[in-house]
């Protein structure tokens, strides 16, 4: 299956949005939250 790169960036998108929504349900400072927002943050300067 072929998939345009418009389309993998959309896909992107949604998947960085679903874990900016994920993020919320941690408490800001735990080991979660924490190791979540670093890697939302790096996927975040990939697109």
């Amino acid at each position: 299956m072929v998939h345009s790169d418009l389309d993998m960036k959309e896909w992107k998108k949604e998947q960085l949005s679903y874990f900016q929504n994920y993020l919320k349900n941690f408490k800001e400072g735990t080991q979660q939250h924490t190791t979540l927002k670093k890697k939302v943050d790096e996927l975040s300067r990939l697109i």
